[in-house]
């Protein structure tokens, strides 16, 4: 291999072994996706003789049953010739575990495998995904890295656990879904191919075969008459990256200590004299005389060897860094920052603090050290929903849309409680004949031309009342809303690390809130009230002065139009006319009373005065019920109290023709019988008659006053829904969101500084220290690999 490719891949190759020493040293290996090849294989597939070939040394464990427990990471490190200090060994191997030591004896390295393994993984049969680093230094091998796995199972045997074929299988999954991985599928050629394991797992995380490398083991033990040469060149199961057929050494020669010079002699002994590979292996060494690039490239050669195989790793592996390592700087890059926001968020240990305080007072210190943390941990908090409140603090998700902080507040004044208010109707939840109930019993016994105001006030009074349940609603909101935001800034203001103080603070904030949600609902149902106190009728915004204007024109306009004539325009006030305009508008007046029916003549029969007093118009409904009762209460041919010009004259006539006709005495006599055989109502008859009065006829001023009384109602509330939906916001922001935001932080400090707890609230949560301690030890990682990363950003491999 020629320097000018071997060099700086060997320099860039140093790097990603470093990166990986380096967080594995620091057990943050899961943590880093690095380019690597990760070896994959059912139990005695030869997984561990092509590694062993690869290295030409037995070194790792060997025997029945899983031998691999946990995943081996396998740093082969080229070093020519004559590069080591005369008295250092040529091969040597070192464990990352133990640092400064070398291993020249490679059943010692063994050993150390399967004393390290039993350490972690225990001593029986079970597996750890914790990996061992071993790094082998030699002038035989190529620059590689390869993490032997654990091979896949499906019997459990001895002590391991019933389900250890998952076990291990997701184990396996979890190394070779990382797209920087490179899968070495190693699978025996005396099986069939269909039911290899390793293709099998290769292929659910690389269905399309683009990072996966085929191996054949076993070739000089296949049955006689059978061979792999279609396999090998990619004619069956095809792979984007081919396969590699090797013969392996044997344990015999494992034992015999065989030079890796004889047994690679053996192995293209064995492919150049076998019929079936003769002409793939002439192929091979072809290509590999005439190009050096197209026979390291080349998929559909069929490639034999395990020489080949080690170069064909490496140029795979050079890519595959070339491709990953950009990705793998910008990984580097955000976990350094997560992990410096994390230390952030943690901070340091009290203990620190308190020690630090300790040597700097002496042994006076005491607990008061912890009062700066206590301080510091308040004022983080109630800094926080300050910023929250204010909109100053950054959302965690920038491409987030749902509404924040003082937002949510902000939304609930105008996106709820003011829709909320404008959906009351005052009229939805009153009848026209409630409205009229409310008027007559306003009105009492008295017949009254005008509304009564106290009806008007008695049905607004109802309706302003309704405001206050959702303006208080609108204040528990708002105290949920700041409980949340409260709620969320514990878990960032650093407080979260100390459960007992975290609890503290949000009993205090809490309580706060209630304090303060006091006087604040107080006050709210206050404004309502003063609404509800008094009706301001001259309100400017109450504009109905041409309601009863236009009502009674209405009224007017109907009874005379039964009279049979047009009446003239209704004048004006008086005291705004000249006295020549007075006297017209008077006139005007005497011509409208004179306007009545015309009252019989005297001369006429009594029958026909009778008949036509019979006919005459009433002038208003509520005379006519007055007399439907006074016919249930004197009989049907009492006659009728006089309500018209018309009836008081025929009263008057048939009153002189009775005084002229019959003698005093007879008529007592006849209205004492007249008295006794009137049908009288029973009092249950009676009440059930002012019960029912809600199914009287309306008159046409019935129907004027409820529409006059609607509409102030509409107008009014109007008026006092504008106030509330202005006055109520601005009540909840002044006594509970504005003293929260300004007033917090003192709050706490009343309610939680206390020297004697100061221990007790401190106390971190058990997992605290380990959480810190595993972002200090990402942040040295970090720092690190980007630092090894920057030494190779102007390399050329």
């Amino acid at each position: 291999m020629s320097s000018n490719v071997d060099v700086p891949f060997s320099s860039v190759l140093t790097i990603v072994n470093r990166l990986s020493d380096v967080f594995q040293s620091l057990s943050l290996f899961e943590s880093i996706d690095l380019p690597q090849i990760a070896v994959v294989g059912s139990q005695s597939s030869g997984k561990s003789s092509v590694l062993e070939s690869l290295v030409g040394k037995g070194f790792l464990p060997r025997g029945s049953g899983i031998v691999t427990r946990r995943p081996t990471v396998l740093q082969l490190i080229h070093e020519p010739p004559g590069t080591a200090a005369a008295t250092a060994p040529v091969e040597y191997a070192e464990f990352v575990h133990l640092p400064n030591q070398r291993f020249t004896d490679w059943d010692a390295v063994r050993i150390e495998i399967e004393r390290e393994t039993a350490r972690v993984a225990g001593s029986g049969k079970g597996v750890s995904p914790s990996p061992i680093t071993l790094r082998i230094h030699s002038p035989y091998v190529l620059n590689l890295t390869l993490v032997d796995l654990p091979g896949l199972i499906k019997i459990p045997v001895g002590d391991q656990p019933q389900n250890i074929e998952s076990i291990v299988r997701d184990l396996v999954l979890k190394f070779i879904a990382r797209p920087s991985t490179i899968i070495l599928a190693v699978t025996p050629a005396n099986m069939d191919l269909a039911n290899s394991d390793a293709i099998q797992i290769a292929r659910q995380v690389d269905p399309e075969g683009t990072r996966t490398l085929g191996v054949l083991t076993k070739l000089d033990l296949m049955d006689k008459g059978t061979d792999a040469a279609d396999i090998l060149r990619n004619n069956l199961l095809p792979l984007r990256l081919g396969y590699v057929g090797v013969v392996c050494r044997s344990q015999a020669d494992l034992d015999a200590k065989t030079p890796l010079a004889v047994s690679r002699a053996r192995e293209n002994s064995f492919f150049a004299n076998h019929p079936a590979y003769q002409d793939l292996y002439l192929q091979q060494q072809q290509l590999q005389t005439a190009s050096s690039s197209q026979f390291v490239d080349s998929a559909a050669a069929g490639w034999l060897g395990t020489e080949v195989l080690g170069k064909r790793l490496q140029t795979l592996l050079m890519g595959h860094i070339r491709q990953h390592l950009p990705g793998v700087k910008q990984r580097l890059q955000t976990m350094l920052t997560t992990a410096q926001k994390q230390l952030s968020v943690l901070g340091s240990s009290p203990l620190d603090a308190v020690a630090v305080s300790a040597s700097a007072g002496g042994a006076g210190a005491g607990a008061g050290a912890y009062g700066p943390v206590v301080l510091d941990a308040m004022t983080r908090f109630a800094t926080l929903v300050r910023e929250t409140i204010e909109g100053r603090l950054a959302s965690s998700d920038a491409t987030n849309s749902r509404l924040t902080g003082g937002a949510r507040i902000s939304h609930l004044f105008h996106g709820v409680f003011a829709p909320c208010l404008l959906a009351l109707d005052p009229l939805d939840s009153l009848t026209a004949t409630e409205v009229r109930a409310v008027v007559r019993n306003a009105k009492g016994a008295r017949s009254t031309v005008f509304v009564p105001e106290s009806a008007f006030e008695i049905l607004i009074r109802q309706q302003i009342a309704r405001l206050e349940r959702p303006a208080q609603q609108c204040v528990d909101l708002v105290l949920d809303e700041l409980a949340a935001m409260c709620e969320h800034c514990e878990g960032i203001a650093g407080v979260a690390r100390f459960p007992a103080l975290r609890q503290k603070i949000r009993g205090a904030a809490a309580e706060v809130l209630r304090d303060r949600a006091v006087p604040c609902r107080a006050h709210v149902a206050s404004l309502v009230q003063c609404e509800w106190a008094y009706i301001n009728t001259a309100h400017p915004d109450f504009s109905i002065e041409n309601m009863p204007m236009q009502i009674a024109q209405q009224q007017t306009n109907q009874n005379i139009s039964q009279l049979g004539f047009v009446p003239p325009p209704v004048p004006v006030p008086v005291h705004h006319l000249h006295h020549q305009q007075q006297q017209q508008q008077l006139q005007q007046l005497q011509q409208l009373q004179s306007l009545q029916p015309q009252q019989p003549q005297q001369s006429l029969p009594l029958q026909q005065q009778q008949q036509s007093a019979s006919q005459a118009p009433s002038t208003n409904s509520a005379s006519q019920q007055q007399e439907s009762l006074l016919d249930r209460f004197f009989g049907k041919k009492t006659v009728p109290t006089t309500t018209t010009s018309a009836s008081r004259t025929h009263s008057h006539a048939h009153s002189q023709s009775s005084q002229s006709s019959h003698p005093q005495s007879q008529q007592q006599q006849q209205h004492s019988q007249n008295m006794l055989q009137s049908p009288m109502l029973s009092h249950d008859e009676f009440e059930r008659a002012v019960l029912d009065a809600s199914e009287d006829p309306w008159t046409s001023q019935e129907r004027a006053e409820v529409s006059l009384i609607r509409s102030m109602m509409s107008s009014y509330f109007a008026i006092v829904r504008k106030n509330i939906m202005d006055s109520v916001p601005k009540a909840i922001m002044h006594f509970l969101v504005n003293h929260i935001r300004d007033n917090l932080q003192t709050e706490l400090v009343a309610r939680v500084y206390r020297e004697q707890d100061f221990p007790e609230l401190l106390r971190e949560a058990p997992d605290v220290e380990e959480r810190r301690s595993r972002a200090h030890r990402t942040v040295i990682a970090c720092q690190k690999g980007l630092q090894l990363i920057n030494e190779v950003r102007d390399s050329r491999f």
